[in-house]
């Protein structure tokens, strides 16, 4: 991002404030309303706005970023209770994160994530995407996407492609030197990359031909250059979660309340909000997804019930931040079964089939 402010509304000074910014290259302004920051900096616009939400100010200035139609400008609440009313209020203000007052230093996360300047710790996955064009700017533009992901890209100009247990995806494009794709393929499939899913990209014509070509074969995808590259993601989402696809046995339904995800491995707590909810998994809102993959805790309210409840889960899904386009920023978790309490199991099976009886009419079709 090129804008160099951080907006903060509604937060008394302190050093932990002071710290979030250190080496991202913002400065930090402080201002009572979004039109004194316009006049404090010459109009221009804040990378993000770090509001207190529990303060007048800072839900003031949620309405008026909003009503004025700074739909892109990201703002991230600060709230006391993070299991309280106030943060379903604060979305419903039109804000993208938040975070418990006692949780500030995580706010840094979310401001690097934003400012695409690294990730927290947990943000990636062990392993690699092999990108292999014999185009510089090919590579260059799918690169950036992968990346995203949270995948470490390693590139290839033929079919001389890396091997080994860390490769989880290869992307090729349809006329690899020197035999083409479905040869590579062939080859690759051979050796230790047996089971590696692909995607193969070229020109709609040159897809065409190749479908055909290699009908049957099983975890390969098609991604059209002609198009927005930013659909490898969606390419590659698909193969990576593999068969936890067919572990979605019901429609998402929409459902709004706070979520805690714990990441052991790393020690990462994330603040988020749910999106949707099913009985295999939820889609939960954040600036800062964990990587496709991740084994997580998530301690939530299930639908009508009373008490929270604690289930593990895997990451199968993951959206970065892009304002006003797709989903919100966040990722879809999918509950893992064979872990999952009975009790806590059976609370959210129930609370999702009340939502079936209220809501699950109208999201037919």
């Amino acid at each position: 991002m090129s804008h160099g402010q951080l907006l903060i509304c509604g937060l008394e000074e302190s050093s932990v404030l002071a710290g979030l910014t250190d080496g991202l290259g913002l400065s930090v302004t402080t201002a009572g309303s979004y039109e004194q920051f316009l006049g404090q900096s010459g109009g221009e616009q804040p990378a993000c706005a770090l509001v207190g939400y529990n303060q007048p100010q800072g839900k003031m200035l949620c309405r008026d970023v909003r009503l004025t139609r700074q739909l892109n400008l990201p703002l991230v609440a600060v709230v006391d209770d993070p299991w309280s009313v106030e943060v379903k209020e604060a979305f419903a203000a039109g804000v993208d994160d938040y975070l418990p007052i006692d949780a500030l230093p995580l706010a840094r996360n979310k401001i690097m994530a934003l400012r695409s300047e690294g990730a927290p710790a947990g943000a990636y996955l062990s392993g690699a995407v092999v990108l292999a064009d014999p185009d510089q700017d090919r590579r260059v533009g799918l690169g950036r996407h992968l990346r995203k992901m949270g995948l470490a890209v390693q590139f290839a100009v033929d079919d001389n492609l890396p091997t080994g247990t860390d490769v989880k995806l290869v992307v090729a494009h349809v006329n690899l030197p020197p035999s083409g794709v479905a040869a590579c393929i062939r080859q690759y499939r051979q050796g230790p990359g047996a089971r590696v899913p692909w995607i193969i990209t070229g020109a709609p014509d040159e897809l065409q031909d190749l479908r055909t070509e290699m009908e049957g074969m099983e975890d390969v995808a098609f991604c059209d250059l002609d198009a927005d590259l930013a659909q490898v993601v969606f390419s590659a989402n698909k193969l990576l979660i593999g068969a936890g696809r067919a572990l979605r046995r019901s429609e998402r339904l929409p459902y709004e309340t706070p979520v805690r995800v714990w990441i052991s491995a790393g020690m990462v707590e994330i603040w988020g909000y749910t999106y949707n909810i099913n009985l295999g998994g939820l889609y939960v809102r954040t600036l800062t997804p964990p990587a496709l993959g991740t084994e997580i805790d998530l301690e939530l309210v299930p639908p009508h019930g009373r008490g929270r409840v604690m289930v593990e889960g895997k990451v199968v899904w993951r959206q970065e931040y892009s304002p006003g386009k797709g989903y919100p920023a966040g990722f879809g978790a999918q509950y893992t079964e064979e872990r999952l309490p009975v009790a806590d199991g059976a609370a959210l099976e129930h609370g999702y089939l009340r939502l079936v009886e209220e809501q699950g009419s109208e999201s037919e079709g």
